[in-house]
């Protein structure tokens, strides 16, 4: 207790013998929070104003991005109309491929069965149908016999199933290249949607990257602020001191 005593005797005539000092030293402390308070003042209000404009930079960048992705957008929804016409147009074909070959199918029969279908017809029945396939008004000089005369109709038979036949394979040939054609169509249409949506992928990560950069900017100025606090209520503990010393 005695030298508690003792030790505030000290700094009380510490005081008294030095008090226009100190009464200097607080003015003194004064002036300079005071200039430091408004060079604070104006660092924080230009770093208001960076923070403000490095936001609008990074928000037109996302602006303009987002414009790109409308207009990829766009293009996917044409792209996509396009498909659905293709596939369309390549299912109505493959429909009437399928009818075509059905036909085919029933020409190949018929073609198979002429043969055992004039097994049992006479010649006479067979000299009758050509003389009507082929009517000519004049004299017949050129004799044939039974045999000739089966096979000569046989082949006329064969040979009009046979044009049918053929029209109907070409006609299938040409729905197939129209198809694939169609589909080389299709495939290039799929890989420009690819395309764009890779394009899509890296512009949602740049702006994902710019809206990465605006928040680490709040965690620093949030930071900074707080480092901020802390600095002025030391500067306030100071001041409070220097205005007691100049008080006495």
């Amino acid at each position: 207790m005695n030298k508690i005593l003792s030790y505030l005797l000290k700094a009380l005539d510490f005081l008294n013998k030095n008090i226009n000092r100190l009464k200097t030293l607080g003015t003194a402390i004064l002036i300079f929070s005071f200039i430091l308070s408004l060079g604070g003042n104006g660092c924080q209000r230009s770093k208001v104003a960076q923070l403000a404009n490095r936001f609008a930079e990074l928000d037109f960048k996302n602006i303009l991005l987002r414009k790109d992705l409308n207009k990829s957008d766009s293009t996917n929804i044409v792209l996509e109309s396009e498909n659905d016409s293709l596939i369309v147009e390549i299912d109505k074909l493959k429909g009437e491929t399928k009818v075509l070959k059905k036909r085919g199918d029933g020409f190949q029969a018929n073609l198979r069965a002429i043969k055992d279908s004039l097994i049992n017809i006479l010649a006479d029945s067979s000299y009758a149908f050509l003389q009507a396939a082929y009517p000519y008004p004049g004299d017949y000089k050129y004799p044939f016999n039974e045999p000739q005369v089966r096979n000569i109709h046989l082949d006329y038979l064969e040979n009009n199933e046979l044009w049918f036949l053929t029209t109907n394979l070409e006609l299938q040939v040409k729905n197939c290249q129209n198809i694939l054609a169609l589909n080389t169509e299709l495939s290039s249409s799929y890989s420009k949607q690819v395309d764009n949506f890779k394009s899509q992928k890296v512009v949602y990560e740049d702006i994902i990257i710019n809206k990465d950069t605006e928040i680490d900017l709040l965690q620093d100025d949030v930071k900074d602020e707080k480092r901020g606090k802390g600095f002025w209520k030391v500067c306030s503990a100071v001041l409070a001191a220097a205005a007691i010393l100049i008080a006495l």
